[in-house]
């Protein structure tokens, strides 16, 4: 529960706000070496082999049911391509209505603190990184869908998101609202890199899929 008022902390210094603010500056500084708009864009088309499989076994919640292991070959693959679907779906879901939202209330400097040019100048940016991969999913997962023959696929809204807007919804102040939003984004961009760690440990990475997940290696335990 948020309480009604907010306090900085004891410890609280003025030179601390500016040991983060030049750490924000080097990373702004380096944007246009990280970021992947900067970078040559990758056709997905003709990157896709349909003779791998678009995701990893045992990241589906039910890759040890009897009834999974026991499917053929084309169903699963169809189910695997559409958990490759669901992931990246799930991402656009992140960075359209939890990361994005919050890059605008730091440009427009809505939450306390954050009026420095600094700190919108690498909001902008992450606000770039953000549009940009959305981009990219939206091929990866299009090329995806057409390869498979899942056009016509439709996936439920995501629970993350549900449970945030629910969050959201207890509270009745403005500020109380925004801070929700905040923690969620940073939860969010926090324990991502572990999942992406897990997924690129099969060569999975960025919303792009790459060819290393080939068919008839299928165990209880995955890949």
């Amino acid at each position: 529960m948020i309480s009604q008022s907010m306090e900085l902390p004891k410890n609280h210094t003025e030179e601390s706000d500016n040991n983060c603010i030049l750490i924000l500056d080097k990373l702004g500084k380096s944007w246009s070496s990280r970021a992947q708009v900067k970078n040559d864009e990758i056709e997905v088309d003709l990157i896709y082999n349909p003779d791998h499989d678009d995701f990893i076994d045992s990241l589906l919640p039910f890759h040890e049911h009897p009834r999974y292991l026991e499917i053929d070959d084309e169903t699963r693959t169809l189910i695997l391509s559409s958990g490759w679907i669901a992931y990246n779906e799930k991402t656009i879901d992140i960075e359209a209505k939890i990361i994005s939202p919050v890059c605008n209330q730091l440009i427009y400097s809505e939450l306390p603190g954050t009026s420095n040019h600094i700190i919108r100048w690498l909001a902008a940016e992450t606000l770039v990184d953000e549009a940009y991969h959305i981009l990219m999913v939206l091929n990866t997962c299009y090329t995806c869908r057409k390869q498979r023959g899942l056009l016509e696929l439709k996936l439920p809204s995501f629970d993350l998101v549900n449970n945030i807007e629910k969050e959201v919804g207890r509270y009745s102040h403005d500020w109380q609202k925004k801070l929700v939003r905040l923690a969620a984004c940073i939860v969010s961009e926090v324990f991502i890199s572990d999942y992406l760690s897990l997924v690129s440990v099969h060569a999975i990475c960025s919303g792009l899929r790459v060819q290393t997940c080939p068919k008839g290696k299928r165990t209880a335990t995955g890949l």
